[in-house]
């Protein structure tokens, strides 16, 4: 479904919230990846669950991690 918005000025307002919205989300998606760091930081949750937390929070974001560095150990 296609939404239209009828002129010039409605859209700019349409615009303009979306852009504030996305603003919004930015700052909670960086707040809560500061989260995850500090869980990290303080032994309350895995390298692993960091990554996986840190994807549900920023899908794509997280890159590649070799996989020697998400693995509980290193390869022998």
């Amino acid at each position: 479904m296609t939404m239209v918005i009828p002129d010039t000025e409605s859209r700019h307002e349409f615009v303009l919230a979306t852009l504030r919205r996305t603003h919004f989300r930015a700052k909670l998606i960086e707040n809560e990846l500061a989260v995850i760091g500090v869980a990290l930081k303080g032994g309350a949750i895995s390298p692993d669950t960091a990554l996986e937390w840190a994807e549900e929070v920023a899908p794509g974001c997280v890159g590649f991690i070799p996989e020697a560095i998400t693995a509980d150990r290193a390869p022998a």
